[in-house]
């Protein structure tokens, strides 16, 4: 049996959540997204990194030592970073923005500015690989070797 007040409810109900629908969908693909470029970032990073060590056992390589001079007493690790850009000195970070129908855009909040508060509508995807080598000591514009730490915190740092 039909009602006649029931007619176009149907109707109603789609126009009524199909932007909660859209908005939904336009999350689920950018969270996929992101994930899936932050997986291909780990994958190209690390493979990136033993690219450049080249089958060297003696990590930090001479050229990475002498940019530290003067920087840094002490290193017992080599890394590699992801970068997309760099703005000044820091490096920026690759960037997914949350698109959705219905909310509207922070004040101050892009791909580029740094996260204020509790609320942002970005997903910034960092990466660093590196290995802990042996501990390199810096003196007199001379690298020393250690096999001991001469600290409790292991031979992995940067000091």
């Amino acid at each position: 049996m039909k009602y006649r007040a029931e007619e176009g409810q149907a109707i109603f109900e789609f126009v009524v959540f199909l932007p909660f629908m859209i908005s939904l969908a336009f999350i689920l693909i950018t969270l996929g997204s992101a994930i899936n470029g932050s997986i291909n970032q780990q994958k190209a990073t690390r493979r990136y990194f033993y690219f450049l060590t080249k089958g060297n056992s003696m990590l930090p390589n001479i050229a990475v030592l002498t940019r530290l001079k003067g920087k840094v007493r002490s290193v017992g690790l080599d890394a590699v970073g992801w970068k997309e850009k760099t703005q000044g000195r820091s490096p920026l970070a690759p960037c997914y923005s949350l698109k959705t129908v219905i909310s509207k855009d922070l004040p101050g909040d892009n791909c580029e500015s740094k996260a204020t508060g509790n609320e942002s509508r970005h997903i910034k995807l960092y990466t660093m690989y590196g290995v802990c080598t042996g501990r390199y000591t810096i003196r007199r514009d001379k690298f020393f070797l250690n096999f001991k730490s001469p600290t409790k915190i292991g031979t992995c740092a940067l000091l």
